[in-house]
Formats: structure tokens, sequence, C-alpha cells
């Protein structure tokens, strides 16, 4: 399988190489110069003779051992079907190998579905060896899984696939998303900045009149928040420009752009805590980068998950939590009620990272308070504490 950045084949490449080896591998044989092969039939011969010989090739290695099959369905927008891939990942020699295994084209996605799909693609695999199964985590997902392990254990003598959660990615872009930046309006406001300017040359020539500068915003993602620390640095970046920009609008020096990205923009203007928030948005990702750099690979990780994650948790509670509560087993620090007044450091203690620290006025302190954080690390917890008044709090300085 190819990377992001290769170029696709086409059968007439193939073709044309196909012929150039043969004339390497044979450079005496006048059959190997004269040889050719149209598209048709090289299409023809790598679909049932190549294919099949490398799947029966996959099959006979990894039934040999352990392996862990991965699944993932989405939209195929040519056939408007679902298309579930499944990947093999398994040990091959010193080192483990995650190669292509086969698709399934859906229409419906039940459950039922996809464990009717997932099997019949398997079904040549000895899934005695099967360990475990990875996923990313929707409902119908976990309900799938549910309904494969009580097949797994019926024909299988009740042995169980290890169950060790979703995509645990996806957990912690969701987990980031669900308040954080909700509460703060970040990803409003970063979308908002590159849809301004994103395809509009009269704004941006606008921008630049009155800015003197051609940085602008860039491409905010809005289903991996976590990925989006470089836009967040681009936009305290350019913030300066910007309230130049909306200065401009709001003097009638340039026309106003009339756009819910301009609104949006101009709200955040008129926000004293926007610089701030920007910081402490960009202060929170930093702490989750060395995770997501390390467990986004193919390598065999998984035994240091539980010593990560525990180091992850134990980072983002420092933030505003008594460092005394967390000198703890895992298992009682994720038992831990962040949502509880008492376990928090005083205001003037909470780290909210340098870039946060605005002044205002008199020595006057501007504080982001650790809800988001709060949120971030128990979000099923803090329900029924939305009314608290913690979004931010003043302090007066010495």
């Amino acid at each position: 399988m190819g990377n992001a950045y290769s170029m696709p084949i086409t059968l007439l490449q193939i073709k044309r190489q196909i012929e150039n080896i043969f004339r390497v591998m044979f450079p005496d044989s006048e059959l190997a110069a004269t040889f050719s092969c149209g598209k048709d039939k090289t299409g023809y011969l790598m679909k049932f003779g190549i294919a099949p010989f490398i799947i029966q090739q996959l099959i006979s290695e990894v039934s040999k051992d352990s392996f862990v099959i991965m699944f993932h369905e989405s939209l195929n927008r040519s056939t408007n079907n679902k298309q579930m891939d499944l990947h093999i990942h398994h040990w091959t020699g010193d080192c483990v190998q995650s190669l292509y295994f086969g698709s399934q084209f859906l229409g419906h996605a039940t459950a039922q579905d996809l464990l009717h799909n997932f099997m019949e693609c398997v079904e040549k695999l000895n899934l005695r060896n099967m360990e475990s199964v990875s996923m990313d985590g929707p409902n119908i997902n976990w309900n799938f899984f549910e309904l494969l392990q009580q097949e797994h254990m019926e024909q299988f003598g009740g042995s169980q696939l290890a169950v060790v959660g979703s995509c645990g990615l996806h957990t912690l872009h969701n987990a980031f998303k669900c308040d954080f930046a909700k509460s703060c309006q970040i990803d409003k406001l970063l979308k908002a900045l590159h849809s301004q300017f994103n395809c509009a040359p009269a704004r941006r020539e606008d921008f630049c009149y009155v800015t003197n500068s051609s940085i602008f915003p860039l491409h905010f993602c809005g289903h991996r928040l976590l990925e989006n620390l470089p836009v967040a640095e681009r936009a305290v970046e350019i913030w300066p420009s910007m309230e130049t920009y909306v200065d401009a609008v709001k003097s009638k020096k340039i026309p106003n752009p009339g756009s819910s990205s301009f609104d949006t923009i101009g709200t955040a203007w008129e926000d004293p805590l926007i610089l701030p928030k920007l910081h402490f948005f960009m202060a929170v990702s930093r702490t989750f980068q060395p995770f997501l750099e390390k467990y986004q690979t193919d390598q065999p990780v998984m035994p240091f998950l539980h010593k990560d994650l525990t180091e992850l948790l134990k980072n983002l509670l420092r933030h505003f939590v008594k460092k005394e509560l967390l000198d703890v087993s895992a298992v009682k620090l994720a038992r831990l009620d962040a949502t509880d007044v008492q376990t928090w450091v005083p205001p003037k203690d909470v780290d909210i990272g340098i870039g946060v620290w605005q002044g205002r006025g008199q020595g006057q302190v501007v504080i982001l308070h650790a809800r988001p954080l709060i949120r971030l690390i128990k979000p099923e917890r803090d329900k029924g504490d939305q009314r608290r008044q913690c979004d931010r709090e003043r302090i007066t300085g010495s």
C-alpha cells in the first residue's frame, strides 16, 4: 500500500514495467525481447493470477501464529457504498507487520451486517489464532464486537478475544473536543479565521492592504482537534493583524465581508481573554503531543500504554489538582473526583501555561479557570456542574 504522497500506478505503467523486467531477466531471449502484453491482459493476470497467490501466501503465513485484525468502514464515493477495509497486524521474523487483507462493500451497516461481512472476508484464516480486533469507537462497532466475541466463544470452546478498547487516538481527540474547545469557542474561531480568507481573493487583498502582512490562518481540522496546535500558534502570531483588520472594517476603511466567519472573528475581537484562551489551548495541546507521536505507529507499544496513559493523566491533573493527591496508583487516580473543589489548588496556583498570563491594568491578572480540563478528564461526571461559574476568575496580583 502506498503512502499519501504516492502517485497512482496505472495498468499501462505496470505493462511497461513487466516488459522491461523480462528483458533484464532474460537478456539473451528473443521471446523476452519481443514480449508484449496489453493492459487488459495485464489486469487479468494481476487479478486472477498474482493477487490470489499473494493472498494465499499471506493466509499461510498469518495462520501460523497470533494476529490482530484491524478494520475501518467509510463511504466509497465511487461506488456509493460503505467500504470496510481489513488489515492484518502480525509478527514476522523480529518485527510487526501490517498488511492489507481485503475489503467488503456494504449498504446497511448494522452490527449484524458488519459481522456477516467480517466473517465472509476472514473465512480462510485460522481464527483460533486471532488475539483481538482493532477498531474505532462508534457504538455500532462495540455491538459488532460483542457479537463476534460470542461467536468466537462458541467456535473455540469459550476462548475470548482480548479487549483493549477502541482507537485511543479517537478517544483523546473526542475528549479534548468534548468541552474544552467548545467552552472557550476556540474551535469556532480557528475555523472562522481560515474560512474568512480561504478562496476569497478580495478579502485577502483587503487584509494585506490594511495590515501590510501576507501571513494568513492555517486550515483547521475539526475532527482531530489535537492536531490543530500549529493552527492555534499561527492564530496567535497573526492576531495583532486580525485586530487591525477588524478595526478597519468597523471604521469602514474596507468593505464589511458580511460573512458568519467575520461575525465570529468580531466576537473574539471583543473578548479580552481571547489570547489567554488560545495560549491555554496550546499549552494543553502540547501536553498530548508526546503521547500522540509515540502511539501513531505500527510498532508493538501496547505494553507501555498503561504507564504512558497514567503519566498523561497526571500531567493534565497537575494543572489544577493538589500534588499530594496524584501520588497514587492508576486505579485510584482514575477514581479521583476532579469536579470536587476540595481537590483543587488555589486559583493563583493553577498552572495555565506561561503564555496565558496577560497583564490587565494595575497589576491585575486574568486567569482562565480549570473547568475545560475537568470536563476533559472527567466528562461524564461534570453534567451536574454546568451552573458552576468557573470559566474564569479575576485575581488582583500584588
